[in-house]
């Protein structure tokens, strides 16, 4: 069977696949570290000097409050993992056009979609409006533990409509970003050329380069 080009298409999917995967990875390690100990350093670079509540208890009380948190940060956490796994594998197989690394694409793609629309969701009716509350909260115990004379109350109503109202923008917005590349998946995997390419299951290399004429003395050319 005579080999092909690869479709540019396919190597460009293999590529971004790769460093998607790595960096969701990398992001979600950071994000981690930044949820874990960032967050309570930023919430109690807030309190006026004295004996205030305790940010890292603050922030544990928060999450215990807000209603599936663990499930939902457990389970966002995994399919991170595994769509990420996904990921680098197809792309490894995209380079070699093989069937089953289109079928993990578009398991990934629609994963994802589904993955993002309703961590949205959760994220707009349930987390944003418990944060805002938890910083509230916060804030309160903070000046009822501080009151001094001419001590100034700490006032977070910023936090709480940055929350209420830019929270939910911001979410959608980056929904709408995580959703370009499994959309553009479901889109080039399924166009006719591609999927024809998959169907064939062939290891598409670069194709032989054709005989010099001065070499062998063929022209190629019929006899009349």
């Amino acid at each position: 069977m005579k080999p092909q080009h690869r479709p540019t298409a396919v190597i460009v999917l293999a590529v971004i696949n790769f460093v998607l995967a790595g960096l969701v990875l990398l992001f979600g390690v950071c994000g981690t570290l930044l949820s874990i100990l960032v967050f309570p350093r930023l919430m109690a670079s807030f309190m006026p000097p004295g004996q205030g509540p305790n940010p890292f208890t603050m922030m544990s009380e928060m999450m215990e409050s807000i209603p599936g948190y663990n499930a939902f940060m457990l389970g966002k956490t995994g399919l991170n993992a595994v769509t990420s796994t996904l990921l680098l594998v197809a792309g490894f197989g995209l380079l070699k056009v093989r069937r089953w690394s289109r079928t993990l694409c578009l398991v990934y793609a629609v994963v994802t979609i589904v993955q993002t629309l309703a961590a949205t969701v959760y994220e707009i009716a349930v987390l944003n409006p418990a944060v805002s509350r938890a910083v509230v909260e916060y804030t309160e115990k903070v000046n009822q533990m501080n009151k001094a004379p001419g001590q100034p109350p700490v006032n977070l109503g910023f936090t709480e409509t940055l929350y209420n109202t830019v929270g939910p923008i911001s979410a959608v917005l980056w929904a709408v970003v995580l959703l370009v590349y499994p959309i553009t998946l479901l889109i080039v995997l399924t166009r006719r050329p591609i999927v024809a390419a998959f169907a064939r299951g062939e290891v598409l290399e670069a194709l032989p380069a054709e005989p010099d004429e001065r070499e062998t003395g063929i022209t190629g050319r019929p006899r009349p």
